[in-house]
């Protein structure tokens, strides 16, 4: 009977040790990430904007005002399925959370304003934005 109450016991314990070790942790992969438009921001042929990961440089460039001078251009950070995205010169820093290694979600109140100077030709990304990636 110990016999018995031993293995069950062993069953158990490897069986909570392997639901604590469960790693829901997304790969990113490098490519281009494009905000998906609005139907009505698609049919006015706005700027979707982009974000550009290297996971071999860890760097990445976030466009998303074509008449702006400033690049968005730095390093990156992966902590618990969130991209934190740091400029170069420390200025700003964008967050995004990994939905899987094809989708982020941006995440605006965690990252530095966003203002672009003609809402004609570009989309200010908002709280939950969604961006997929396009290229490889």
């Amino acid at each position: 009977m110990r016999k018995y109450i031993f293995i069950i016991v062993t069953i158990c314990f490897l069986f909570v040790l392997m639901i604590c070790n469960k790693n829901d942790t997304k790969i990113m992969t490098s490519g281009i990430y494009k905000m998906k438009l609005s139907q009505e921001q698609q049919n006015s042929e706005k700027v979707a904007p982009t974000i550009s990961i290297d996971t071999k440089q860890k760097s990445f460039i976030f466009c998303y005002d074509a008449l702006s001078y400033y690049m968005n251009i730095g390093i990156y950070k992966i902590n618990d399925n969130i991209l934190t995205c740091t400029t170069s010169d420390d200025k700003y820093h964008y967050i995004f959370e990994m939905i899987d290694e094809n989708t982020l979600c941006f995440l605006e109140e965690q990252s530095s304003k966003i203002t672009i100077f003609d809402t004609t030709f570009g989309v200010v990304p908002q709280n939950g934005a969604i961006f997929e990636k396009i290229e490889k």
